[in-house]
């Protein structure tokens, strides 16, 4: 029973940025879903640039979790989203690094083959389809927040998003 909760914490985790970067969950802050309106949540950062959201309910704490996140972490979230999907390649090439003796290996492409065969993200979408409602709604939330600050100019503003064609 004890190997059950690593897993279902990974679960979730993928879930979690599945879900942020997709792009599927709403991306207004006012809209439906339980997602709190922008007068409700309060971001604040102190002298050393840590995130504090003071929010008038759970979900408006969420909201405010994932628009601080993104503004932090939003290439992470994205690059996360890209290697649980193997599809790191795609972007970023296959990855060449000669080793000892002359051997080239590919990492990013045998990356990639390792997340599909293993099924990383058909995993992640099973896992986000068995949370519970409660959980899910707070997860929305957050990925509302995140969604949000996707449509601030700054989004897009990492250097590797648009050379590269990452998508947001």
């Amino acid at each position: 029973m004890q190997a059950v909760a690593p897993i279902s914490r990974l679960a979730c985790a993928l879930a979690l940025a599945l879900a942020a970067c997709s792009g599927s969950s709403g991306s207004s802050s006012t809209g439906g879903g339980g997602s709190p309106t922008p007068e409700t949540v309060s971001l604040v950062r102190d002298a050393y640039g840590s995130p504090h959201v003071f929010a008038s309910s759970d979900a408006g704490a969420y909201f405010g979790a994932g628009y601080a996140a993104a503004e932090d972490r939003l290439f992470q979230m994205c690059w996360t989203r890209l290697m649980v999907q193997g599809r790191i390649a795609e972007f970023f090439g296959a990855g060449a690094v000669t080793g000892p003796g002359g051997v080239t290996v590919e990492q990013h492409v045998l990356h990639d083959i390792e997340a599909r065969l293993t099924g990383w993200n058909a995993y992640a979408l099973r896992a986000a389809d068995a949370i519970d409602p409660a959980m899910r709604e707070l997860l929305d939330a957050y990925a509302a927040g995140v969604n949000q600050y996707m449509q601030t100019p700054a989004a897009g503003l990492h250097p590797f998003f648009s050379p590269l064609g990452i998508p947001l």
